[in-house]
């Protein structure tokens, strides 16, 4: 008997060893308090905090397009030129390897606002400046001469593409009315 409370006795010195008692034990200082709420925006390099309370932190180049809200993008086949529009009158052309900005073109005029033909020149158009890009809707073409948009206003916007990259308004193709209960006007989507 005394031999196996001997045993017990020197099983429960070496199980004492282990056991840290938390008044001894030394915490880590605790990491700074998050705040519980921070302000919509890009807060550092690679980190933004978005509307609805999530931080991404994107790979990559990001570009600030203050007041468009992108909704669409398209990339040209020839890779150079990434167009992007939103909820404005413009298309937003960038240089698809740096994202340096390099055109904002207003959106041609619907037809029943193109101006009657012109003594200096057919391509004056009065910009649609009630317009925008519809869902999804935004398209170059394959050999990357046009760029079509979709407007909510039931048109197709095209743009010609030049040789060196510039965009410029061309014309808009109306669509028939759509006849629905409570608008008279189609509203296109995707383009393909």
């Amino acid at each position: 008997m005394a031999h196996r409370t001997l045993r017990a006795a020197v099983a429960a010195a070496a199980l004492a060893a282990f056991i840290v008692l938390p008044a001894c034990r030394k915490e880590p200082p605790a990491p700074p308090a998050l705040p519980d709420t921070e302000t919509v925006g890009a807060k550092e390099a690679n980190r933004t905090v978005v509307p609805v309370n999530q931080v991404v932190t994107p790979a990559g180049v990001q570009v600030s397009l203050a007041g468009l809200r992108p909704q669409a993008l398209a990339l040209s086949p020839d890779g150079k030129l990434l167009a992007v529009s939103g909820k404005t009158p413009e298309i937003v052309v960038l240089d698809a390897a740096t994202g340096a900005i390099r055109q904002r073109v207003m959106l041609p005029a619907e037809p029943e606002d193109e101006p009657g033909p012109a003594a200096t020149s057919e391509n004056i158009l009065a910009p649609d400046e009630k317009g925008q890009l519809s869902y999804t809707g935004l398209v170059f073409s394959p050999d990357g001469r046009l760029l079509y948009m979709s407007n909510v206003n039931g048109s197709i916007k095209i743009f010609a593409v030049g040789a060196d990259g510039a965009v410029a308004p061309a014309r808009s193709i109306l669509l028939p009315p759509a006849g629905a209960p409570r608008r008279d006007e189609e509203i296109p989507s995707g383009l393909a």
